[in-house]
């Protein structure tokens, strides 16, 4: 498992195709994604806020239709695009992407 809070972009862009099937709770994508469960729990639930997972009641997230467009193999797949803003933001910044 990577460092506690250091995270590669592309493990948290490949978080959408865990889910394609079934909603699932945050101790199992981690172990799919190789990412501490607890900092899992957190930004999953800012992608909840952002509308792109769904928290269900009993603590799992599902896809939300505008989620989906981050699966790998859907055929509008915005994933190559999510990576690439994930590398510049990585090098850059945020406050790179607002200039």
């Amino acid at each position: 498992m990577t460092r506690l809070g250091v995270y590669d972009h592309q493990q948290i862009v490949q978080i959408a195709d865990p889910l394609k099937d079934s909603p699932k709770d945050a101790q199992t994508l981690a172990r799919s994604t190789k990412i501490n469960a607890q900092i899992l729990y957190r930004l999953m639930r800012g992608l909840a806020w952002c509308g792109l997972v769904a928290h269900l009641a009993d603590d799992r997230f599902s896809l939300t239709p505008l989620g989906e467009c981050l699966q790998t193999e859907s055929p509008d797949s915005l994933y190559e695009n999510a990576l690439s803003m994930g590398r510049l933001i990585g090098r850059h910044g945020v406050p790179y992407l607002m200039s």
